[in-house]
This record gives C-alpha cells, structure tokens and sequence, in this order.
C-alpha cells in the first residue's frame, strides 16, 4: 500500500511541478522574480496543511509498531539473567 501512495504522489508532483515552474516563470517575467517567490510561498503555505493527516497517521503508526514490538519482542538475555 504504502509503494502505491508513494508512487501515486510522485506521478501528481511532477506534472504539477513542471506546470508551476512555467506558471511562475511566467509571474516572474510579468512582474518580478520577487512577486514570483511570494506567489510560490503561498501556494506551499496553502497546500502543506494536506500532508498533516498523512504525517499523523505515519506517526501513529510507527507508534503502535514500536509498542507492539516492546511488548511481543523476545529478549536475549531473558534465560541469562534467571541462571544467575
């Protein structure tokens, strides 16, 4: 699943990516390179929040492997530290 998000995330990033630099080069012709790094600003401003619940669900995720590891992990030195 994770392959087909990935995936899936670079084929929309790069045509949006070409189309933003012509857009904003265009901006920058037009007006200025400055205008055109604002505008650029603001579209990332705007379009960052969408990566929040992916980033949380990520985050939830590693959390519950990482206690589900501690708990069903076997360790080493279990049989080591009751011969002693």
């Amino acid at each position: 699943m994770r392959a087909t998000v990935v995936s899936l995330n670079s084929m929309v990033s790069q045509p949006a990516g070409a189309v933003g630099m012509i857009v904003l080069t265009a901006i920058a012709d037009a007006a200025s390179i400055s205008t055109a790094l604002y505008v650029g600003a603001v579209v990332l401003a705007v379009a960052a929040p969408l990566y929040w619940p992916a980033w949380r669900q990520a985050r939830r995720k590693k959390a519950r492997d990482l206690a589900g590891m501690s708990r069903s992990a076997p360790t080493m030195y279990a049989s080591s530290a009751n011969e002693k």
